[in-house]
């Protein structure tokens, strides 16, 4: 099993990466990154601005152009849960897990926007793949349209030693651990997604992780 891992892995990507990770802790001056040039204050920006930038975000919402790309590929450890994250119940009222919520936000501004799809992308990992596509098709989708819901699973990389050497699990298995939020750019190209979004006319996406219950 271990050699059927080690096979599967681009070990040279992964080494290289810990080297670039290893040099960024050890140069902190920050020389390299600078701040983001354009950014939209929120609190600073004339509602006039703000009802021009909602305007042109339904407008392309209608033209079927957008598409949501939820990061769900953690288990809801800090949670105290032992699930996705996006199974926990958050013990309102209405008793709704969190992807409950995301796909009801999702359909809403589907329906407000009058938008004939709205695709939504789910990053999964090999945690919970399975889990988390049995609970959309226990939940009949949340009501939304089947063929409109992607899952990819994300990367994985080999979890190292301080000194860069591969940790082993147990005697028949590796420690492995999805590759992070980072991950996403190849797993979405790798899975074929990108290719899906070009098929749809996708030109816009809203990217964001699955524990932001209250984004919209």
């Amino acid at each position: 099993p271990i050699y059927k891992q080690v096979a599967s892995l681009n070990l040279e990507r992964s080494l290289e990466h810990f080297k670039s990770a290893n040099s960024a802790e050890s140069n902190k001056s920050g020389d390299k990154f600078q701040p983001v040039s354009k950014v939209v204050n929120l609190q600073t920006t004339p509602d006039s601005k703000l009802d021009e930038f909602s305007q042109v975000g339904m407008e392309a919402i209608r033209a079927g152009t957008v598409a949501a790309v939820i990061m769900s590929g953690g288990q809801g450890t800090r949670l105290g849960y032992s699930g996705p994250k996006g199974m926990f119940n958050l013990g309102m009222p209405s008793q709704k897990t969190i992807f409950q919520l995301h796909m009801e936000k999702i359909l809403k501004m589907k329906q407000l926007s009058n938008a004939s799809s709205v695709p939504v992308y789910i990053m999964t990992s090999h945690l919970n793949h399975d889990i988390i596509m049995n609970a959309f098709h226990d939940n009949n989708y949340f009501n939304y349209p089947k063929e409109d819901i992607i899952f990819f699973e994300q990367g994985i990389e080999p979890s190292f030693t301080l000194d860069g050497k591969i940790i082993i699990e147990s005697k028949e298995t590796l420690s492995l651990a999805p590759d992070g939020n980072g991950g996403i750019y190849r797993a979405l190209l790798y899975s074929g997604c990108i290719d899906n979004m070009k098929n749809r006319n996708i030109q816009h996406l809203h990217i964001y992780g699955i524990d932001l219950s209250l984004i919209h």
